[in-house]
């Protein structure tokens, strides 16, 4: 059987390997892999031997959040700009824990991308990314063509400003040598 759920907390490729070692050792987990840009675990196992929960409690076990489709709620993927580090990933996922409503969240550095599960009966979309806003970050909509362009437009524009500073750097060096 072929199971594929989402897993919040990953931060880089050790998380994820990390994840994938831990659901392997599993009696009857033929293979398990972990795509850390989606936040995606693909497992490939015997029902016989293994259930989805026993993959869930593994997950858990590595100290990451298994994301799970639970009936009425809403999972939502905010992109984020602003963070530089993972304190700031850590930051943004606590905002956002705060709020009300939300089951579960996970923030992802590399992607710029938080993952969240909350009630819409509870809490809306609005106030988390105000959340997510009063921590100090931004928030985009991932549906927005424009919004595409704008996020491409961000990254090259942080992308030339370390090009400038790379050669400032080196000229200076130079005369150093």
């Amino acid at each position: 059987m072929k199971n594929i759920m989402g897993v919040g907390g990953m931060t880089c490729a050790a998380c994820a390997a990390r994840v994938e070692r831990r659901v392997a050792r599993l009696p009857g987990v033929a293979s398990a892999s972990v795509n850390p840009a989606t936040e995606k675990l693909t497992t490939e196992y015997d029902p016989a031997l293994v259930t989805a929960e026993d993959i869930r409690a593994a997950v858990r076990e590595a100290g990451y959040t298994p994301l799970e489709e639970e009936p009425g709620l809403v999972r939502a993927v905010i992109p984020i700009g602003g963070m530089t580090c993972a304190a700031c990933a850590a930051r943004v996922e606590k905002a956002i824990k705060n709020v009300a409503g939300v089951t579960e969240a996970a923030v992802n550095l590399a992607t710029e991308k938080a993952t969240v599960s909350y009630d819409p009966r509870a809490t809306k979309l609005s106030l988390i990314r105000r959340a997510v806003e009063e921590a100090g970050y931004q928030t985009f909509d991932a549906e927005a063509p424009a919004a595409r362009d704008e996020d491409q437009r961000r990254k090259e524009a942080a992308i030339a400003g370390m090009r400038r500073k790379l050669t400032v750097s080196v000229a200076l060096a130079v005369p150093l040598m």
